[in-house]
């Protein structure tokens, strides 16, 4: 599988109301395929499914992720997925947000500084973690039926302070369970 074209076109945006908490979404398709490189996965039996995970749109920048003998893992969605879209304010999240959360938003998400995003491992990994676990008990069921919970981010190519904080556009999923695997390209193999 080889599909070198970014796929940018695939965020529709659900606007922030009331029937939404007045979060904005991007909405992605079923049927939509995702990318996600790793040099610490080889087998797709290393993955926790209920983990978040970082996914990409094109192989090539999944590819950058999958150093030495990493892998480049395609994804299909099942299910259309509605992901909270960090590029586009949504103050109410903010607001709603324990101050780390929001020093995270505003330091690597650019909530007050113009989006400007700037990638922090750590950091990036705690917002994830508040978004999946977001009124959910250990179990994964829902706390509070009136309040949201959420499927992951998605944002469109964010510009860093400096060129090399640019990052295309990216998706955190909060469960694989609701994507299939159909294919995993050495990295090696395509040098």
């Amino acid at each position: 599988m080889n599909n070198s074209k970014e796929n940018t076109d695939i965020f529709t945006t659900i606007p922030a109301n009331p029937t939404t908490n007045d979060i904005t979404y991007y909405k992605i398709s079923k049927d939509t395929i995702l990318y996600h490189g790793s040099s610490k996965i080889k087998e797709l039996t290393e993955f926790n499914p209920n983990h978040h995970t970082f996914f990409a749109l094109s192989e090539e920048y999944a590819r950058t992720y999958a150093t030495d003998v990493g892998i480049v893992f395609a994804y299909r969605v099942l299910f259309d997925f509605k992901l909270v879209a960090l590029d586009l304010g949504n103050e109410r999240l903010y607001q709603s947000a324990p101050d780390n959360i929001r020093k995270i938003m505003d330091d690597q998400y650019g909530f007050h500084n113009g989006n400007k995003r700037k990638s922090d491992t750590e950091k990036d990994n705690e917002l994830c973690e508040y978004l999946c676990q977001y009124n959910r008990s250990d179990d994964g069921s829902i706390i509070v039926p009136e309040l949201p919970t959420y499927d992951g981010y998605a944002t469109n190519k964010m510009y860093g302070e400096s060129e090399i904080d640019d990052l295309p556009p990216e998706l955190v999923i909060c469960d694989k369970c609701r994507l299939e695997c159909i294919d995993n390209i050495s990295h090696s193999a395509s040098l």
